[in-house]
């Protein structure tokens, strides 16, 4: 499965998340004529759309979000608080969240993943950063670089050290108590997003020619 699209100049962490939870479903949903009802959960990217619309599968998607609606998103869109709303169980058929819940305070990381499995009548998807074993030197080893070249930290680097990244067992244990049967597994390389993150800063500080950075990603 490959596509030849504009989520393709993305970074490999960036690119490869949006393919794995399309191949995902189409695995999950194979032979399926029927329309999925998918809800991205904190999906302010356009990306996932993107890749939705090019696969086999036939997608209702709706975006819930805290922020107001991004000029670049096409989809149905819901301003909301995810752990705030009043939607019955299983509203919809697929509930995909990515990177989303390092951006949520501490005590609010457990009744965002119980809002997202609950509102999934068939798949929850969730991507994030967890708190294994490198992300936390990786990430500020990247930060630390951004203050080299701009003075400060990124910004939504400095949100995850914050509102700390999520917790893979804080995670299993509220779907555990939940009743959900889950797996979880890693999707992307520390060294490849490493090199992809510098890249952008240095073209953000000094410039790189656009074709020859999107050529890389691709």
């Amino acid at each position: 499965m490959a596509y030849e699209s504009d989520a393709l100049s993305l970074g490999p962490d960036g690119y490869s998340r949006f393919f794995v939870i399309v191949g995902l479903l189409e695995q999950f949903y194979k032979g399926n004529t029927k329309t999925i009802r998918v809800l991205d959960v904190g999906g302010c990217s356009p990306f996932l759309g993107e890749l939705l619309s090019k696969s086999s599968l036939k997608i209702d998607l709706t975006i819930l979000d805290i922020l107001p609606k991004p000029d670049d998103v096409k989809a149905k869109y819901i301003q909301a608080d995810a752990t705030k709303n009043d939607m019955p169980d299983g509203a919809y058929d697929v509930v995909i969240s990515t990177d989303t819940l390092e951006h949520v305070p501490p005590k609010g990381k457990d009744e965002f993943v119980r809002a997202c499995a609950r509102l999934a009548k068939d798949v929850c998807i969730m991507a994030a950063p967890f708190d294994t074993t490198g992300v936390h030197e990786a990430e500020t080893m990247v930060n630390d670089f951004n203050k080299k070249l701009f003075s400060v930290g990124q910004d939504w680097l400095e949100e995850h050290f914050e509102f700390k990244k999520p917790s893979v067992q804080a995670t299993v244990k509220v779907l555990e108590d939940m009743g959900v049967t889950y797996t979880h597994f890693g999707t992307n390389n520390l060294y490849s997003w490493l090199f992809s993150a510098h890249m952008n800063l240095i073209e953000a500080k000094i410039g790189i020619d656009a074709k020859k950075s999107r050529a890389i990603k691709r």
